[in-house]
């Protein structure tokens, strides 16, 4: 398993010596099975994983809790931002004038920042794009927002010199056909 500072070290070719079979494991969405299902299996294993969070949702039934968020950074799992509310960054709503969707970028942006920084007490500066869109707009916003990885969902692996703020993932869900997945392996 690759912690966000070796993926950073990666991309940037300072990570040496690279381990042999490396892979970095992020959970979208915050759903308390991240804690109840996927914490058990990935520590069984020896893993661990960066959980991807929707602060404005941590009050909803079936939320990653932060007092469980907080024991499973204790365990070395790791957060990220999945924005504030989990709304479709990469275009403006309809009626949305340009102004009030880059203000809503920044809001989405800043404030699920700041609110994981202030509930797990350390500096947050790892997204991934809400629907795994996103354009100029967005990753502008997100950068000064103060992202430095952020993943999307575009098929592939991360080589070494990717654009950090465009970092692709091989995504399972629901029942995945794990030949597939060996195959991207």
């Amino acid at each position: 398993y690759l912690s966000l500072t070796q993926v950073a070290a990666f991309l940037d070719g300072t990570l040496s010596p690279v381990p042999e079979r490396h892979v970095a494991i992020t959970i979208d969405d915050g759903w308390d099975s991240g804690f109840h299902i996927a914490r058990p299996l990935l520590k069984k294993y020896g893993f661990k994983a960066v959980l991807m969070l929707v602060p404005s949702s941590q009050a909803w039934k079936r939320r990653i809790s932060w007092s469980a968020a907080r024991q499973m950074e204790a365990e070395g799992f790791e957060f990220g931002s999945h924005s504030q509310e989990h709304s479709k960054l990469f275009r403006p709503n309809k009626r949305e004038s340009p102004a009030a969707y880059k203000e809503r970028l920044r809001k989405e942006l800043e404030n699920s920042r700041q609110t994981m920084e202030r509930e797990l007490g350390h500096p947050v500066t790892t997204l991934a794009y809400p629907y795994g869109g996103f354009n100029p707009v967005v990753e502008s916003a997100a950068r000064k927002a103060g992202y430095r990885l952020i993943f999307t969902v575009t098929r592939g692996a991360v080589q070494k010199g990717d654009e950090p703020l465009r970092l692709k993932r091989i995504m399972l869900a629901g029942q995945p056909d794990l030949k597939l997945f060996q195959r991207f392996l």
